[in-house]
């Protein structure tokens, strides 16, 4: 009796302490999502001051102290192809988002265009200045993307992001900037990365306040842009003529390069 005792006894223990185990790791599992939220909630402006001191920190120490964050080890063969796919002409003008120290603007130059059509838009005063010594005919403005607006009101034939589209804090919210604000009906949107999606996610994993997305696959993108509809100022249909279309996605190993399209149905 005593051991039937012993074993009902126990039996009523476990269970006990399954029920509070359950509580416990569900309690668990929600504060655990919590945190991944919060880490996903930081605003615009929060997210930009950190880039900026990321930034000038490695503008400051000549070299990149944050190992593979930079894409100034890239290979030039790669950064001549994400210049190529931007289709310039001699006369075209360019918008070069997160420039740093104007990595990008020899390239463009090899493919004709003139360093005095080409503005460099970055957080970072320290990688500005270091652009502006490099390349003194080329104009470089710090700004927040999602924010900017050209002095002159110039719309650009080509918006390039080189190797820092998944650092920018919302996607969706500077290709629409860009889409109604900043390039011409026909113009290309250049999503490049170097140095290809393995490092992207390498980069990603080791830096995840600076690094918020992943690259986009091709359906990715075109999920994105049409998210972004038409035109709010033209009432263009955003079934029919989207803002932005996906002309291709070159995505290999150690390569990548989206090019976007400029709806041209409300210019």
């Amino acid at each position: 009796v005593n051991v039937a005792g012993s074993i009902v006894l126990l039996g009523l223990v476990l269970n006990h302490w399954l029920a509070f185990s359950r509580i416990g790791f569900k309690s668990a599992s929600i504060w655990r999502g919590r945190n991944i939220l919060a880490r996903h909630a930081v605003s615009r402006s929060t997210h930009n001051a950190f880039q900026e001191e990321l930034y000038d920190r490695m503008a400051l120490c000549g070299s990149d102290p944050e190992p593979r964050i930079s894409s100034d080890e890239a290979p030039v063969e790669h950064l001549q192809r994400i210049a190529q796919a931007c289709s310039l002409k001699p006369q075209s003008s360019v918008l070069d988002v997160g420039t740093g120290t104007g990595v990008m603007l020899p390239f463009y130059e090899e493919c004709g265009v003139s360093l005095s059509k080409i503005t460099g838009v970055d957080l970072s005063d320290g990688m500005l200045s270091r652009a502006r010594h490099l390349h003194p005919s080329a104009t470089f403005i710090k700004s927040d993307i999602c924010a900017f607006e050209d002095p002159q009101g110039q719309l650009y034939d080509c918006v390039v992001f080189n190797s820092c589209m998944p650092n920018v804090h919302d996607e969706g919210h500077a290709l629409r900037h860009i889409a109604e604000e900043l390039v011409v009906g026909g113009g290309l949107v250049v999503i490049g990365e170097p140095r290809g999606r393995t490092v992207a996610e390498k980069v990603k994993e080791d830096h995840p306040r600076a690094v918020l997305h992943s690259l986009k696959s091709k359906t990715q993108l075109q999920r994105l842009v049409a998210q972004l509809g038409g035109s709010s100022n033209s009432g263009v249909d955003s079934w029919s003529s989207p803002l932005l279309s996906v002309d291709s996605v070159v995505d290999e190993d150690n390569y990548y390069c989206a090019v976007l399209r400029r709806s041209c149905a409300d210019f």
